[in-house]
Formats: C-alpha cells, structure tokens, sequence
C-alpha cells in the first residue's frame, strides 16, 4: 500500500465499500432463501443461522443480522432491495430499516419505499438514518410502550491479542444496579490494595479503573460459586481445549500456560465429543461412578 498514489488510496475506499455492500447484500439474500427453504435444517438438521457459523467461522451475531436483512428485502422491501443491488442504497441503508422495522409497521414503510429511497439522494446517510427512525416512530404510535430492557447490549469482542474489550449498554435501573456492585466492589479492593501498601510500600495501588475490572472479575467470580451454606469451594467454569498438547479456547486463542495451570488446578473434568459439523453428541459426566446415596439407596432396595 506504501507504493499507492494517494489518489488511488482515495478510489480505492469508495470501490471496497461498494464491493463490501454488494458481498454483504448478496449474503444476506443467500442466507435468506435457505432459511425460507428451511434447507439447512432438513439436510443437517441445524438452523440457519447455527449452519452457517458452523461453516464459515463467522461470528453468530453477524450471520443474525444478515438474515434479518435479507428476509426483510425479500418479503418486504422489494423497491429497496433492487436500490441496493443497483448502488443508489448501501447495505447499511438496508440494515437500517430491517432493524427498525416490526409488524405493526411493515405495510406503512413498505407502501413508502419510492420516498425512502428519495431521502438518501438528498443527505447524508446519519441523516436518512434519523428520517428513516422518526418516520417508523411515528408510524408506531399505537405500538406497545416501550421496553426500557429491550435496548440492553453488551458485547464482547475479542482482540487479535486474545485480550477480551467489553462495551454495550444498560437502562437506567439496571445500570445502577451495575454501577453499585462494581463501585463498591472496587471500593473494596481498593482498601484491601492500601493495607498491603501500607503494610508493604513496593505494593502499587491500581487506578480506578484497573481496580473496576478487577471488581467486575471477582463479582463474576462469585456469582459462578457455591451456594450460601453448601461448605462448597466457589469454582469458576472455563472451557479449555486440548489440541496436539496446546491449550486454547473454543475459539482457537492460545491460552497462557500460567492461566491453564491455575484453571486447571482440582477441576471437574467434562470430555465433549463432537461430530465432523462441531455438534456436540456426548457430554460425558462430573462423577464416574454412583455417589454414596445412589449406593445407599440401592442397597435398601436389592439388599
């Protein structure tokens, strides 16, 4: 790319971005026509949506979006879906209005295809975005009211680095909740961190975010433990895969040994079998022979 005249680097933004439109609004009719045809289903038994991350690599939630796309242009939103095939919309425009679209709506956005494709000559595409919204607001007048849950996300890329980023969002009442536990978590640690500091003067205290995260992990931690009075260990599950004597995750990311060792410290051990699709087919079991009870109640019944 270093060899590339400027002018060139400038063209070649606008070129990839429609290749990437045309790749992504070709997927999504792909995607669309399987799952109508219930296809995948009947030939591996799996959804739509499961088959193809299972086939491509690809991430669920993106695959999700796609489809929901592509059923949308094709049971809809005909005049849209032949703008974005033509250049004059991007599949962004598309996943738009298939995200604020809902069935007391359809018909109202359906009917005004001509003039919501007319809107995206004359702004820019933040501004159509905000058309396209308020007219589908306004359009759901008399809709339910509305959901303060159902704008809840949280998401979990991540990082080449294997490094996990964590953003999303909450509404009022649950992101108090959240705020409190990790504030005073962290408030916690915080004071555990300036004993030891006190006690022990090269025992750095963390800033507050660093002791953020760390709350959030020990929280997290504790909601995986025992249950109050059972006298058990709080255990954390974590899935590791062995592979040629190499510890990753699910995904594939390397583990660090450190981290292995500790997960792997006094663990209950659960062999997946999988199929050649990735199904799981056997799960195993924690506890390989009857427990002390079973043994007990077997030897009232059978003497």
């Amino acid at each position: 790319m270093t060899a590339c005249a400027d002018d060139d680097l400038l063209c070649a933004v606008g070129a990839l971005a429609a290749v990437r439109s045309l790749i992504e609004t070709t997927e999504s009719h792909v995607l669309a026509e399987l799952d109508v045809r219930g296809t995948t289903d009947r030939v591996h038994g799996l959804r739509t949506t499961a088959w193809a991350a299972a086939q491509t690599g690809g991430a669920r939630g993106g695959i999700v979006s796609r489809l929901k796309v592509g059923r949308a242009l094709r049971d809809h939103f005909d005049v849209i879906d032949r703008a974005v095939c033509d250049e004059k919309l991007s599949f962004d425009h598309a996943k738009t209005l298939a995200d604020v679209v809902n069935p007391r709506i359809t018909g109202v956005l359906a009917a005004a295809q001509n003039e919501i494709v007319a809107l995206a000559d004359a702004s820019t595409f933040a501004q159509w975005k905000r058309d396209v919204t308020a007219l589908a607001e306004h359009a759901d007048t008399d809709g339910p009211e509305p959901d303060p849950c159902e704008r809840n996300e949280l998401r979990l890329p991540k990082a080449l680095d294997g490094r996990t980023e964590i953003a999303g969002s909450l509404d009022p009442a649950n992101g108090l909740i959240v705020r409190n536990a990790i504030e005073a978590k962290a408030d916690e640690l915080f004071r555990r961190f300036t004993r030891d500091h006190d006690l022990t003067g090269d025992l750095g205290i963390p800033d507050r975010k660093a002791l953020r995260a760390q709350a959030l992990v020990e929280l997290l931690c504790i909601a995986q433990g025992a249950e109050p009075g059972s006298g058990g260990v709080p255990r954390a599950e974590v899935t590791l895969v062995l592979h040629n004597h190499a510890v990753t995750d699910p995904e594939g990311t390397p583990i660090p040994r450190a981290a292995a060792d500790v997960w792997g410290c006094d663990p209950d051990l659960w062999a997946v079998i999988v199929d050649d699709m990735g199904r799981p087919v056997d799960v195993g079991r924690r506890q390989r022979l009857a427990t002390i009870a079973q043994r007990r109640a077997i030897a009232v019944r059978d003497g």
